[in-house]
């Protein structure tokens, strides 16, 4: 991974996963500093989420922020 990105875009990083590699994967993108992370994903655990500053849901083409 190239260190030296301000941003880096997730899509669906571990939607082929099982939940301990998924777990695992998402540790190392979120111990990543000084970087913007963008991730895309249909898994919404609580673990995941509170890692996060913004949250935005499209649900039925509307979109909600946290």
């Amino acid at each position: 991974m190239n260190q030296k990105s301000k941003i880096i875009l997730l899509d669906e990083i571990t939607s082929a996963l099982d939940n301990e590699t998924a777990n695992t994967i998402t540790n190392n993108v979120l111990e990543l500093n000084d970087i913007t992370k963008i991730m895309i994903t249909h898994r919404l655990d609580e673990k995941t989420l509170r890692n996060f500053d913004t949250i935005i849901v499209i649900k039925n083409y509307k979109c909600y922020c946290k």
